[in-house]
């Protein structure tokens, strides 16, 4: 009965790592450039929001963990956030300001 004990626990050690490692990897590092997200309180954009087709191109090759922003839908009530905390990489957003500083967009 001990050794089932053991075995039990041991098991439930290794799901517990793989349930960290798989949150790690999946929020926990940018996809692209490899270094560890970091928290920042973004402000909630509401309405309908479109952007250049390059921008949006942009967004998902060159900087897709920038989150400078957050989209909050068309829907405005009292109680819509204002903010909200998002986990971002530094990296994506120096791309970001570098690619916007070249391009020719509405900052």
């Amino acid at each position: 009965m001990k050794r089932y004990k053991t075995i039990i626990i041991e098991i439930n050690v290794i799901v517990t790592l793989v349930i960290f490692a798989v949150i790690y990897y999946s929020k926990g590092l940018c996809q692209l450039h490899h270094v560890p997200l970091v928290p920042d309180k973004v402000e909630v954009v509401y309405g309908l929001v479109s952007f250049q087709q390059s921008y949006n191109d942009a967004r998902i090759t060159c900087f897709p963990k920038a989150k400078t922003e957050v989209f909050g839908g068309c829907v405005v009530t009292p109680w819509s956030k204002k903010t909200e905390i998002v986990f971002f990489c530094p990296k994506c957003r120096k791309e970001q300001r570098n690619w916007k500083e070249k391009h020719d967009v509405i900052k």
